[in-house]
């Protein structure tokens, strides 16, 4: 995912991740707030035809899973839905992914500031059985996946209000942590001393108010402020088809 150079290269690597699990079809997208109305923008699509034309004729605004993220604001599992509490025209939704072969699937919110709103939807031909620490972890990679998205198509993260600040180096720190390296390994990384890289991640998790080295890196993330050696010099591409 890091390594990418273009959404279809994120694309292939959701497709990757999520065999295992029988996940076959990825949306990222994003609610930016306009003018008129909210805006939708779509990075990544490999839903369908089908679900295409359903969303062209009914519309976004109508679909429960949105409307369940925007109640839950967190990972909603798509078999989950309580069916009863439905209207008619969404219970059409989700007999419509029944038709077009999914069993289940998942929509995971991403918040930001002044109304910002994204997901990471994945659906599957196969019912998902998901621990806590499945969600939690998929709620992380939700992230990484937008904020790379975001970096390929505008150069830069996802929206945050950086009410914090962190060094280049801090955050550089902070990306390797996120990818599960210690406090050695990040030393022979970037070239310091283990002491020097425990004292930039000393003064993130103050800086970020966090409890420890793995919620400040998670908070960087989420408040866009976290641009790892790799994400920082990754060629910008034009929007693909």
């Amino acid at each position: 995912m890091t390594r990418a150079q273009s959404l279809r290269d994120v694309a292939e690597s959701l497709a990757e991740f999520g065999e295992p699990y029988g996940l076959k079809r990825f949306l990222v997208a994003e609610i930016v707030l306009g003018y008129v109305r909210p805006e939708l923008i779509v990075f990544i699509d490999t839903m369908g035809r089908e679900w295409r034309r359903l969303y062209a004729e009914m519309g976004v605004d109508l679909d429960p899973l949105i409307d369940a993220m925007r109640d839950q604001r967190q990972l909603v599992q798509w078999s989950r839905l309580p069916l009863a509490k439905l209207n008619p025209v969404q219970r059409h939704y989700i007999e419509a992914f029944s038709a077009m072969g999914v069993a289940d699937g998942l929509s995971i919110p991403i918040w930001g500031p002044n109304g910002y709103w994204a997901w990471v939807a994945a659906a599957g031909d196969r019912q998902l059985d998901l621990s806590h620490d499945d969600r939690e972890a998929l709620q992380l990679l939700a992230m990484l996946v937008l904020s790379k998205c975001r970096l390929l198509r505008y150069g830069h993260h996802v929206p945050g209000a950086h009410e914090h600040s962190i060094s280049h180096r801090e955050a550089d720190i902070l990306y390797w942590v996120l990818e599960g390296k210690t406090d050695d390994e990040i030393a022979t990384i970037v070239g310091l001393g283990r002491a020097t890289v425990k004292f930039h991640i000393h003064n993130a998790i103050i800086k970020l108010d966090a409890t420890n080295r793995i919620t400040a890196a998670v908070k960087a993330l989420k408040s866009g402020l976290l641009l790892g050696p790799i994400t920082r010099h990754a060629v910008i591409v034009p929007q693909d088809d």
